[in-house]
């Protein structure tokens, strides 16, 4: 995934975190909402929090030309964090609607990223199987 497309921003570049920690709390707070864990406001701000993980910080919105802000992984706060991109996000004209759409998109983009077990296993079954030649 290289970019996001928005009806009022346009498309928007997507940059790799730089802490895979954040993919780890989106996909912690994903879960909750798949599991009805959690309000759809809530479920909302998930899909705001991923859009602003990947979001290029050099990208600057608005008449005054805010970047938006990077997610805090000490305070691993998911929703504090979506609730300021939605924030942004909205003030732009942003729908809630389109805000979800783009957010499972790149919830998607960073769920692949992750190894998946298997892959882990595989490498791990290489590397053995490797130094046993």
């Amino acid at each position: 995934m290289d970019k996001m497309t928005f009806d009022v921003l346009g498309d928007v570049p997507v940059i790799e975190p730089d802490n895979w920690c954040c993919i780890a709390d989106l996909s912690h707070g994903w879960v909750k909402i798949q599991t009805g864990g959690v309000s759809e406001i809530m479920q909302q701000r998930v899909c705001a929090a991923a859009i602003g993980m990947v979001f290029d910080k050099s990208f600057t919105i608005g008449a005054d030309n805010k970047s938006v802000p990077e997610y805090d992984v000490t305070a691993g706060d998911l929703f504090k964090y979506g609730a300021v991109i939605q924030d942004l996000l909205l003030k732009q004209g942003v729908s809630i609607m389109e805000m979800a759409t783009v957010g499972v998109e790149v919830f998607g983009y960073l769920s692949d990223l992750i190894p998946k077990r298997r892959e882990v296993d595989e490498q791990t079954d290489f590397i053995e199987a490797e130094g046993a030649a």
